[in-house]
């Protein structure tokens, strides 16, 4: 029989939410959240190069996207 599937198991990675794409088209800005940490993160639309966090302190409020 395979793991069971529990909720924790949902929220133990990262959340993205508020993605924004730059005027330019040449990235997205987004935050991110782990744990009880969040950030302001931006990374290249083209997937060349790394994400960088724009924002430490003070950690921005996460939205909580629901499909709608």
């Amino acid at each position: 029989m395979g793991t069971r599937i529990v909720p924790e198991m949902w929220l133990a990675g990262r959340d993205l939410s508020e993605p924004r794409l730059s005027p330019d088209g040449r990235s997205i800005a987004f935050v991110t959240s782990w744990g009880s940490r969040s950030a302001v993160a931006i990374t290249p639309t083209s997937g060349d190069g790394p994400e960088r966090l724009l924002t430490s302190s003070p950690e921005p409020r996460v939205g909580r996207g629901l499909g709608g």
